[in-house]
C-alpha cells in the first residue's frame, strides 16, 4: 500500500499543477512496475570451480537462445538447460541444472555462475556494454553468432575499438558487411547512451506538462 502524504505543498504548484505532477509520478510508477525483467547476466569459465579467466555473456530469460544454427539454450532465471547440436530447445537436453545461482556445467568444457538477473537489458553498472552478432536481420536470439558484455573499465577502449570497425550505431538492429563482403547484423546496448536518451526526453515531456 502506497500512501502519500502532503502536509503542504513542498513543490510550490498550484492544485492543477500539483494534480499533474502526481499524475506523471504515478504513471512513472506504474510503468516502472511494469517493466517485464528478462536478461540475465553471468559470467563462464574453462575451470569447473569457475574461477581464472573468463568470457561475461547475458541471456534473455525464457527465450530460446541458439548459437551458430547449433548450440542451444534456455534459462528461466532459475533453471538451466542446453542442447549441444540440435540448434532448437527441445527434446533431452545435454546439460542442464535446477540451480544457475552456484557454479555449474553449461556446455562442453565450460562452467557458468550467474552474475545478476532481472534486468530489462543485458547490460547494469558494472557492465553497460554488450554486443551482439547474427545471422538474421531481425537480430533475434535465436539466430545468434556471438554475444559478449563488456565491464566499465573496459568501456571507453572496446567503444573505441567499435567505431574504428564501424559499429557505429547503438541501441538498434544494424546491418554491417565485412571487407570480404560477409553481411550479418549487430546490435549494441550502451547503457549510458540509453539512460541519457531516457533522461533527456524525462526533461522534455516535464518541461511541457509544466509549462
Amino acid at each position: 500500500e502506497i500512501i502519500l502524504l502532503f502536509p503542504s505543498d513542498p513543490t510550490g504548484l498550484n492544485p492543477s499543477k500539483m494534480q499533474k505532477f502526481l499524475t506523471i509520478a504515478l504513471l512513472a510508477f506504474i510503468a516502472v512496475q511494469s517493466v517485464s525483467a528478462e536478461w540475465l547476466l553471468w559470467e563462464t569459465f574453462t575451470d569447473e570451480d569457475c574461477e581464472g579467466s573468463s568470457i561475461i555473456s547475458a541471456a534473455k530469460v525464457d527465450d530460446c537462445m541458439v548459437y551458430n544454427d547449433a548450440f542451444a539454450l534456455q534459462t528461466d532465471g532459475t533453471s538451466y538447460e542446453a542442447w549441444q547440436t540440435e540448434g532448437e530447445c527441445s527434446g533431452t537436453s545435454e546439460y542442464e541444472d535446477e540451480d544457475i545461482s552456484e557454479c555449474f556445467n553449461s556446455g562442453p568444457n565450460q562452467w557458468t555462475k550467474l552474475i545478476e538477473k532481472g534486468l530489462s537489458s543485458p547490460t547494469n553498472s558494472d557492465y553497460p556494454v554488450a554486443y551482439a552478432f547474427y545471422s538474421d536481420d531481425g537480430c533475434n536470439v535465436d539466430h545468434l553468432i556471438s554475444m559478449v558484455v563488456i565491464s566499465a573499465d573496459n568501456v571507453d577502449s572496446a567503444l573505441d575499438d567499435a567505431e574504428t570497425t564501424g559499429y557505429t550505431e547503438f541501441n538498434s538492429c544494424e546491418n554491417f558487411e565485412d571487407e570480404d563482403g560477409n553481411e550479418f547484423h549487430y546490435y549494441i546496448w550502451n547503457g549510458s547512451a540509453m539512460l541519457s536518451a531516457t533522461m533527456m526526453t524525462l526533461f522534455a515531456f516535464i518541461g511541457l506538462i509544466f509549462a
